[in-house]
């Protein structure tokens, strides 16, 4: 069973008086690397959450303060943190990385590929990527040119859909087989798919409009 409509801990009121383990073979919950801790995980684990999936998105502060998802100084030591808590408690931990995302570079990927070298299914972790996607409400202006496809069969955040001004239009190449290489690093074929690029104008659906 998926619970994984925004943050499992916004209730945790509620679900501190309820146990729905028996009966599902995993019970999947989303929440935020900073609320995850030991008390908020031994309760997930009293419900029976045994996979947990959290919104990384970037471990560069940049876009993330930009984009208004943080305010802490401390992203990436509580995306590593998230993940040892949740491995102490037998939860097992699926952190989301975005690729792509705004006043993000090349470099951010190869730093990135290093950073998470041991971000293993075989160390409990199953990493699941996502390709950023400009959508309503975002707290970044978005360039219409730099759309590469009007496809919006495509717009579900695995696949490459949109080049931020940060990267060259070749790069898309590059962006790919940086992901691939991580897919292949953390060995989570299982939950991310091969792509590729498409670049794709007309058809049946209309030019998207921001």
């Amino acid at each position: 069973m998926k619970i994984i409509d925004d943050d499992f801990f916004q209730s945790i009121g509620s679900i501190e008086k309820v146990s729905i383990k028996n009966g599902f073979k995993e019970i999947i919950a989303q929440t935020r690397p900073d609320r995850i801790n030991a008390s908020s995980i031994s309760t997930a684990k009293v419900f029976g959450v045994s996979h947990l999936i959290f919104g990384v998105e970037t471990l560069t502060l940049n876009f993330l303060k930009s984009a208004e998802k943080t305010s802490s100084n401390e992203w990436e030591s509580l995306a590593f943190k998230a993940i040892e808590i949740c491995l102490t408690y037998g939860i097992g931990p699926r952190p989301i990385l975005m690729i792509a995302a705004p006043l993000t570079d090349l470099s951010y990927l190869k730093y990135l590929k290093n950073t998470i070298k041991d971000w293993k299914v075989s160390n409990g972790i199953e990493v699941l990527f996502s390709f950023f996607t400009p959508h309503p409400g975002l707290k970044l202006p978005i360039d219409k040119k730099r759309f590469i496809t009007n496809d919006l069969r495509k717009f579900d955040h695995v696949n490459l859909v949109y080049l931020p001004k940060s990267y060259r239009k070749n790069d898309r190449y590059k962006i790919l087989e940086n992901y691939h290489e991580m897919v292949e690093t953390t060995e989570s074929h299982r939950f991310n798919p091969n792509i590729d690029v498409h670049e794709n104008f007309g058809g049946p659906y209309k030019a998207v409009q921001v």
